[in-house]
């Protein structure tokens, strides 16, 4: 891949993209200013890129607006306005919304959990040309974490398993924090053998120590994403106290 930096401003980065022999395209990176009178410089300068463009076009990223008031959440009427202006610019840029899986919304605030508000604020959108170029690409909300939104995953050829791929040892620093790790390691270390078949020796009884005592961090990490992703999935059709505080 090639990646070619063609205009960078506060609210967007356009870059060229080249990946082996497919034909050159544009990407632009957006992140639309909250402030709704300073992103109009952002639709402006889109408006003309567009009138000027022939090139296969992507822009992702987060807009900061929706396209009608069923993409939020116990948001105020206010915001009718704001969500015509959106889909009216969308479509007179002749722009493809590429749709969405995962949870519905992108974005998610409160102060107290009867707050809480909901948005799909971060999308994919593109030209028909790139379109055509991508008929398969897709876009996945991710889980929210830490962030008040969630990361937005574009694939360009559909979501398919990976397939199962050895996976080298990897040293948590998590261990360190276990009663018994000392133990672990002192019973495992060898001092009279040669350094490199020891430290892959080493590697396996780790590897089973986790597994055995620790108890698999990588699993009880997919467990808890797998919760909270479950948690944030039904807030996103309603309000529930008792999921607010366990997603929190």
């Amino acid at each position: 891949m090639q990646v070619q930096i063609l205009k960078s401003d506060t609210q967007f980065v356009s870059m060229e993209v080249t990946i082996n022999n497919l034909p050159t395209w544009i990407f632009t990176a957006v992140y639309a200013i909250p402030h709704e009178a300073r992103r109009q410089s952002l639709w402006h300068q889109m408006n003309d890129f567009s009138a000027n463009n022939s090139q296969p076009w992507l822009l992702a990223g987060d807009f900061n607006e929706t396209k009608s008031m069923e993409e939020r959440r116990n948001c105020s009427d206010d915001l009718i306005r704001r969500c015509t202006h959106f889909g009216n610019w969308i479509e007179s840029n002749a722009l493809i919304d590429l749709g969405l899986t995962g949870q519905q919304f992108t974005w998610s605030r409160s102060l107290s959990p009867e707050t809480k508000k909901c948005a799909r604020l971060d999308r994919g959108l593109c030209n028909q040309e790139w379109r055509l170029l991508f008929e398969e690409a897709g876009v996945h909300h991710l889980l929210q974490n830490q962030s008040d939104h969630c990361p937005i995953l574009i694939s360009l050829y559909a979501f398919v398993p990976l397939k199962q791929t050895f996976k080298p040892f990897r040293f948590q620093a998590a261990w360190l924090t276990h009663d018994r790790f000392t133990e672990c390691l002192k019973e495992n270390w060898r001092s009279d053998t040669p350094l490199y078949p020891h430290l892959f020796q080493l590697s396996e009884a780790l590897t089973k120590w986790n597994r055995e005592v620790f108890g698999n961090l990588y699993l009880r990490k997919k467990q808890l994403w797998t919760r909270i992703e479950g948690a944030q999935h039904k807030l996103a059709q309603g309000y529930n106290r008792f999921l607010v505080n366990l997603e929190s």
